[in-house]
């Protein structure tokens, strides 16, 4: 066991120039790349709608999904590369960096949907219930038309 583990310390195993080609790993980290692309189509399709009617869902359903298909692109991309053998773009530390990206954005992603968008929303329905209340001044009231268009 403790072989095992010693192989994941050392700097060759991450900076190997050309690691050699393991298909059940390949799978791996394909089918997980996969899921995180089908999770950031399915993020946009669900916070799209939701923003046109909340202003604070605008960060899911621009900024988590841009993330999330930079990085599963560019896990792709570097799965092609190990696939093919090509020297240093395949390297392990690579793919590794860009599953820690893909971690820390999910970590931000769940902290954002339960601490932080809450309170964005309860302070952007407190602001929409205090404009309700602002009189419209009027030569503003005067000009504009029922639907809101100048005349």
């Amino acid at each position: 066991m403790s072989i095992f583990f010693s192989q994941f310390i050392k700097s060759e195993y991450w900076f190997y120039s050309s690691p050699p080609f393991n298909q059940g790993e390949l799978l791996f980290y394909g089918i997980f790349f996969l899921i995180i692309l089908l999770g950031a189509i399915l993020l946009k399709r669900k916070y799209h709608q939701k923003s046109q009617e909340f202003p604070p869902y605008n960060f899911f359903s621009q900024k988590f999904y841009s993330y999330f298909l930079t990085c599963t692109i560019i896990g792709f991309v570097l799965l092609f590369f190990r696939w093919q053998g090509i020297p240093y773009i395949s390297s392990r530390i690579l793919l590794g960096v860009d599953l820690l990206i893909i971690i820390i954005t999910l970590i931000l992603f769940i902290y954002y949907q339960f601490k932080s968008l809450p309170n964005q929303i309860s302070k952007y329905q407190e602001q929409q219930e205090y404009q309700k209340y602002i009189p419209i001044p009027k030569n503003k009231a005067t000009s504009l038309r029922p639907n809101g268009r100048r005349k």
